[in-house]
């Protein structure tokens, strides 16, 4: 699969300044849930937007509800990052805050076929040898902190 930005689709609300949410979901064989995003043609760990007036963590956990169908626990903040993108000569921000989840109740399923072509479990080592077009931002600026564990293909 090459990556193609003619190939990425955006709802109304991706392309302004937004907050958004990713969880690192992990299975007894500490593989990483990854769910292939039909509009962003590349795999990602479970994603979603911050509601207006909803606090990062309530919005993590209500997204894994809605696309993987485990409750949460408990997790831990491992990354909160702004990042910049450009689309169509626009400059939008993004902030992304990465939870590792660290108890789950529930079978991660893909519940939401519609957006999600695909569920599987990777292990680490497979993600960090993945061609870079082929994983979403959240998942490289997640791999990115764990650079210095593994021999990375950058």
């Amino acid at each position: 699969m090459k990556f193609d930005i003619k190939t990425l689709k955006f709802w109304k609300d991706d392309l302004v300044n937004h907050s958004s949410v990713g969880g690192i979901v992990y299975d007894d064989s500490k593989r990483v849930c990854m769910l292939f995003h039909k509009n962003m043609n590349r795999w990602t760990i479970p994603v979603g937007h911050v509601d207006k007036g909803e606090r990062p963590g309530d919005a993590l956990d209500r997204e894994l509800e809605e696309e993987i169908g485990i409750k949460v626990i408990s997790k831990k903040k491992i990354i909160v990052k702004k990042m910049k993108f450009f689309f169509n000569s626009k400059e939008i921000e993004i902030a992304m805050h990465i939870y590792e989840i660290k108890d789950y109740k529930g079978t991660p399923k893909n519940k939401e076929p519609h957006q999600h072509k695909i569920m599987k479990f990777f292990a680490v080592s497979e993600l960090m040898n993945m061609p870079r077009e082929d994983i979403s931002e959240f998942t490289w600026l997640w791999l990115r902190s764990l650079k210095g564990n593994f021999n990375m293909k950058f």
